[in-house]
């Protein structure tokens, strides 16, 4: 027995018959079973609502697939039967079937009930009946089934009420529903809309998403019965379909949203996320039943709750970033989870609000978002008006600089006709395709070409018909602009170096040089290539000029060379240096020449010209000493020009004999001095010798003597002063090889030598010098590093007997590097395989042809020819220079040596300085 008697139905228009409820379970039973007596059993007591699933009534467990009977006796207030109010009993929406029987009439139906789920057909929404209440006391017997749901049970209670006040409610829940399901689809079509218009901006399409997706799930789940009206034969389970997918949806479609307004704080990750969970437990809705997919319901519940909290916590640093309108949308989210929540806990009967309003916070939240967008277009319509009168003001700027910018461009097109008719220049642009002539050229193009009737659009080959370019070489000009037309600067830049940069042209009988420049120009907008421009000057006489210029500026360092050196040591350079270009253009006309020969002489010339600082003579024996290693290396070189490099040496000699005797006037040494020729001085110093001078008187042999010593001054030279002329030359070369100047210390017991004899002196001191300044010297930073001092040492002895002269060369450098000697020499083939040889074999293999132990060629040393030719020299004259090594040193890997050269008396003629004892004559 429900008792209601206190219910006052004026004041509170409905009440909820909750309490205490017969309950059959398992049973199908109507008012005539009870009446008839039919039912035995003791009922079980429950209260409505409930939910079977989650009830147990003492050892019974109740579960959601099942059925049963309900039954009530309610006992009502005596002032609603007295007064005949019309009252109106409410069954809620329940997930199964049903049947409702008052006062033993059959009055509500909900479906089919069924005893299985094949017997079974879910009813759809909410029932009414409206009746007048004979009596004070209503007996209601329910008949429920589920087995299309996960719940089963009486969820909600039975409300009864006044008609007119459930009428009202209804009505107004209707309305209510219509409403925001109005709004939800406006805003979601208009959303749309926006979305058509600018389909680049996502936002409106997200948006017209999400509340198409509440629209949708509104209108089958309203808390009126609004969906019941437009929908009343929709099958409950399509109906849990979309209620449940759009849910599903809705959820990331929200976050999407947001995060398309605050990109910066709500991540991608967790929409990706949402999104992946969302359309997955939309698919089940598709794929299971709707007792098993409604089931998954709670654990998306808890992801959106997971979502909300992370959305909290991303809404709290946007707003601590203080983002434009997220006021705003923080109370609009705060609303919607608020009715998420809610919704939420209403389907565990747990709500603070016992109805549905999700739909209603969604409403409220899209209003929000409205106030948002009003404001940023009240904003953006502001910044227009402002733009506006800022572009009014800046058009009024640009017509005015426009104008100004007409008035110096058409001053600047005056400049630059008036610079292409009278530069004294041919320009001219040779157009996209490359082959055409630009309309605009120089008036002096004309001339320059002898074509007066040129005209813009004609091909390029006019402006070359009278070039020295064949047909070959101008089809490739021609392709070369076709290619760059329309590409990158980078594509022209590639294959620029192929264009002419120079080009005589044949005009008026007489042939002119002109200079060719090639300049892409590209287009402002695209980078690509339009034109090239092309500017030609006639450098016919200029190029003329330049080369006087540098003709005489040669000739003027030539002569300043030449002023350099002595006269009476200039006469004998140029002697050596003419007979070995002599000696290595004999060997050129001969049928078997001596490669290596060649090449000793040529580079002996080149020591020559360095020691005494003729550059322009060293630079051209270099490079004829280059290709005379090329023939000494085995390769193919033609006699033509062997003798081409062979002659340009001997031009050089030409000069500088010529600038020596013609232009300085160093050829005579003045009218008051006497030419006499030294074979007569030697004849008659010979005579003198042979007198016999014990009939004369003291003083007469005293004059004799003098006489004598007199002949021997002109006739022979102390060999010190020869040396010291050759020593003249060190600092240079010490300056060049980045070493300080040496000390170089003569030991000389007082020896003199015949001048023709010279020349074997000069050509092995030039070598040995420059041996030991570049290969035994080290630099002045490896000296310190070693302890030495940086200025190195070089001590020349020179000892005397009767039939021989010695001389001692040595310096305290690096010594010499036996190991590196004898590698270089196996790598030659100087040094038979297997062959073991003693460390004097190894250091005198350093008079080998060809051997160095320099990794780089210089225009110094490291070809290995230097000692060659000083060994070559001496044997000419039956001498010889060997090896005599020393101690090696503490603080390198070298060995020390010194050089002992020995001459002959039978080639040279030598003598002691004082008196005449001790004269070697030559045979």
């Amino acid at each position: 027995m429900l008792d209601l008697r206190q219910w006052n139905a004026d004041e509170h228009g409905t009440i909820a018959m909750e309490g205490a409820w017969d309950f059959y379970w398992g049973q199908l039973w109507t008012p005539q079973d009870f009446s008839q007596g039919r039912v035995q059993e003791e009922p079980l007591a429950l209260t409505i609502p409930a939910v079977w699933n989650r009830m147990k009534i003492g050892d019974l467990a109740l579960q959601a697939n099942h059925f049963a009977t309900y039954r009530a006796h309610i006992q009502l207030p005596e002032n609603v039967v007295q007064h005949t109010t019309p009252l109106t009993l409410w069954m809620a929406n329940l997930p199964g079937a049903y049947k409702l029987w008052l006062n033993g009439a059959l009055v509500l139906e909900s479906g089919r009930v069924g005893r299985d789920e094949k017997s079974e057909i879910p009813g759809n929404g909410s029932t009414f009946h409206t009746f007048v209440a004979d009596r004070s006391t209503l007996d209601i017997v329910i008949q429920v089934s589920s087995f299309h749901h996960r719940d089963g049970g009486m969820w909600w209670p039975i409300k009864i009420g006044r008609a007119d006040y459930i009428t009202r409610v209804r009505a107004a829940g209707a309305a209510l529903d219509g409403f925001a399901l109005s709004c939800l689809f406006i805003m979601a079509f208009y959303h749309f809309g926006l979305w058509l218009m600018r389909p680049q901006y996502r936002t409106p399409l997200i948006f017209a998403m999400f509340c198409s997706f509440i629209a949708i799930r509104a209108s089958v789940s309203g808390i009126g019965d609004l969906h019941i009206m437009v929908f009343p034969n929709m099958p409950q389970h399509v109906q849990k379909i979309l209620e449940y997918a759009a849910f599903y949806l809705g959820v990331p479609a929200f976050y999407a949203f947001v995060r398309e307004l605050y990109p910066e704080d709500f991540k991608t990750w967790l929409s990706r996320f949402l999104w992946s969970m969302g359309l997955a437990f939309a698919l089940t809705t598709f794929v299971f039943p709707v007792r098993i997919f409604t089931d998954f319901i709670e654990y998306f519940q808890v992801i959106t709750l997971f979502g909300c909290s992370i959305v909290c916590v991303q809404m709290w640093r946007a707003v601590k970033y203080r983002r434009d309108g997220i006021s705003l949308l923080l109370i609009g989210t705060a609303i919607l989870i608020f009715s998420s929540v809610n919704d939420i806990l209403h389907a565990h009967r747990n709500a603070p609000i016992p109805t549905m309003v999700f739909p209603y916070g969604v409403f409220l939240m899209i209003l929000c978002q409205s106030i948002l967008l009003a404001r940023r277009f009240s904003r953006a319509f502001h910044a227009v008006e402002v733009n506006e009168k800022q572009i009014q003001s800046l058009n009024a700027e640009l017509q005015n600089q426009n104008a100004i910018l007409d008035s110096l461009v058409e001053e600047k097109t005056r400049d630059i006709r008036s610079i292409m008719k009278n530069i004294k220049q041919g320009i001219f642009t040779v157009l996209g395709d490359g082959v055409r002539l630009g309309a605009e050229f120089s008036d002096h193009l004309r001339l320059m070409i002898g074509a007066p009737d040129l005209k813009g659009g004609e091909p390029i080959e006019k402006i070359f018909e009278q070039a020295d370019l064949n047909g070959d070489r101008l089809h490739q000009i021609k392709m070369i602009l076709c290619t760059a037309a329309g590409e990158d600067a980078i594509a022209f830049e590639m294959n620029a170096h192929l264009l002419p940069r120079e080009l005589r042209l044949k005009r008026d009988h007489e042939q002119r040089l002109l200079e060719l420049d090639w300049n892409a120009i590209e287009n402002d907008h695209t980078g690509r290539i339009e034109k090239i421009l092309v500017s030609l000057r006639d450098v016919t006489d200029l190029r003329v000029l330049q080369e006087e210029s540098l003709r005489k500026q040669e000739e003027l360092e030539l002569i300043g060379e030449v002023l350099n050196v002595p006269t009476e040591k200039f006469d004998g350079l140029m002697l050596s240096c003419q007979k070995f270009l002599r000696d290595v253009l004999n060997q050129l006309h001969q049928k078997s020449s001596d490669t290596h020969r060649m090449f000793r002489s040529m580079h002996t010339i080149k020591g020559i010209a360095r020691s005494y600082g003729l550059t322009h003579l060293a630079e051209a024996a270099h490079q004829a000493e280059e290709v005379f290693a090329l023939l000494r290396e085995g390769q193919a070189v033609s006699k033509e020009q062997l003798i081409q490099v062979g002659d340009h040496v001997g031009l050089y000699l030409e000069r500088y004999d010529g600038i020596h005797r013609t232009k300085l006037g160093r050829k005579g040494l003045g009218s008051d001095v006497l030419m006499i020729d030294r074979s007569v001085l030697a004849e008659n110093m010979e005579s003198l010798r042979s007198l016999d001078l014990s009939h004369l008187s003291r003083d007469a042999q005293h004059r004799v003597d003098h006489l004598s010593r007199l002949f021997l001054t002109l006739v022979y030279m102390p060999l010190p002063k020869l040396l010291h002329a050759l020593i003249a030359d060190v600092p240079r070369l010490a300056e060049e090889l980045g070493k300080d100047n040496p000390d170089i210390i003569i030991r000389d017991p007082g020896i003199s030598i015949k001048h023709h004899a010279y020349d074997v002196f000069r050509n092995t001191f030039t070598h040995v010098l420059r041996n030991a300044l570049d290969h035994g010297l080290e630099t002045p930073v490896e000296r310190r590093s070693l302890g030495k001092a940086t200025r190195g040492r070089i001590i020349i002895e020179l000892r005397l007997d009767e039939t021989l002269l010695e001389i001692f060369v040595s310096d305290d450098g690096r010594g010499l590097d036996l190991a590196a000697i004898q590698r270089s020499a196996r790598q030659r083939g100087l040094i038979a395989s297997g062959a073991v040889l003693s460390e004097y074999e190894v250091a005198n293999l350093i008079f080998a042809p060809g051997l160095s132990t320099k990794e780089q060629v210089t225009e110094i040393s490291g070809r290995g020819v230097g000692l060659d030719a000083v060994k070559d020299f001496l044997e000419q004259y039956n001498g010889d220079i060997e090896i005599q090594l020393g101690p090696r040193s503490s603080v390198s890997e070298g060995v020390s040596f010194r050089f002992h050269i020995t001459l002959p008396a039978s080639v040279c003629e030598l003598m002691q300085s004082v008196g005449v004892k001790g004269v070697a004559s030559a045979s």
